[in-house]
């Protein structure tokens, strides 16, 4: 199966393609639609040896994002500018933190991202342009659901979850950015949300619980579990399989939601 490795940055790629010297057959440059020209790297397409290659990139202490599964896209590419050459002001540059299989559905990917000037100030006006979602002030946080996926800016940067696949991933870069730039852009008019509001559903929840049903949390399903933990009726430490040295992933994936959503303390 071929792969793709993504890059944090332009630099780390430049020193990446270096490697592909002598394997030219097997490995390919990537590079992102025009509708995401300049916001980051080209990618590295690998359809054999990647396990070689990312050896050879971490002993060069070269950087990469992550690597994912090639999937041929199955859909046209949409036809659309480059982004409005405002988001070099406002970002200053924009970097892929991570890339991987996403943890509450691994057939889809999860990407961390932030900039050398991450505008956290800007997320309060950015939930002016929101509708519903869940917005933290005083943190701040602004998180809502696009169909199956979560989007979540934080003074972190912007995590992206269950992206369907490479082309969706650039897809929702691009929004993020506009969204940002809009923000940016109409500041002075708009103002900052100021009241704080809580519109993530228990389904996000739910999707990173275990699913034994199991009852030990005295609840019938991890369903009403979930259920009673949005609205306080319950405690994480009440499932038995996590506390209980259960996926740590999922506990950990589990523990970031509860804190973006304001369930529990803490950045």
């Amino acid at each position: 199966m071929a792969h793709v490795i993504v890059f944090p940055d332009h630099e780390s790629f430049q020193r990446g393609i270096e490697l592909r010297r002598g394997r030219e057959a097997l490995v390919m440059e990537l590079h992102p639609p025009r509708f995401c020209q300049g916001l980051f790297a080209p990618s590295l397409l690998v359809t054999a040896g990647l396990g070689g290659l990312k050896t050879e990139l971490e002993a060069r202490g070269i950087p990469f994002s992550g690597t994912i599964p090639y999937q041929s896209l199955n859909r046209a590419i949409p036809e659309a500018p480059p982004p409005d050459p405002v988001w070099k002001e406002v970002l200053r540059g924009f970097r892929l933190i991570t890339v991987r299989p996403s943890v509450t559905d691994p057939r889809k990917f999860r990407m961390e991202a932030s900039s050398d000037a991450w505008p956290a100030s800007l997320i309060p006006v950015m939930a002016r342009l929101i509708r519903g979602g869940t917005f933290l002030p005083d943190l701040p946080i602004l998180a809502f659901e696009e169909q199956h996926r979560l989007i979540v800016f934080s003074a972190e940067g912007i995590v992206i979850s269950r992206a369907d696949d490479l082309l969706d991933l650039w897809i929702m870069i691009r929004t993020s950015v506009d969204l940002v730039c809009s923000a940016h852009c109409r500041r002075a008019t708009l103002g900052k949300e100021r009241e704080p509001r809580y519109g993530i559903s228990a389904i996000e929840i739910f999707r990173r619980l275990p699913g034994t049903d199991c009852g030990l949390c005295e609840h019938r399903s991890c369903m009403e579990f979930a259920t009673s933990l949005l609205t306080g009726r319950s405690s994480l430490d009440k499932c038995t399989p996590l506390r209980n040295g259960g996926d740590v992933r999922l506990a950990q994936s589990l523990e970031w939601l509860l804190r973006v959503m304001g369930l529990l303390p803490g950045q």
